[in-house]
């Protein structure tokens, strides 16, 4: 007997997590915020290229923040 339809197995290794998702979103709310990004930038950039600016808005933020006090 053939089966058909979709796979008895439940791969739980493909795709993303909710936790990453949101932590993207996240990532992407706080680079619109703050750094005047738009979604469609964000979403281009390449991951590693993403967070490169995304560590550094924060370092910009943190060493505005020592100068002032």
């Amino acid at each position: 007997m053939k089966m058909r339809g979709s796979c008895l197995l439940r791969a739980t290794f493909f795709g993303l997590t909710s936790e990453y998702i949101d932590s993207v979103y996240e990532l992407f709310f706080y680079m619109k915020h703050k750094g005047n990004w738009n979604f469609f930038e964000l979403y281009a950039l390449p991951i590693k290229l993403r967070d490169w600016f995304f560590r550094r808005m924060i370092k910009f933020f943190e060493d505005s923040m020592k100068d002032e006090s």
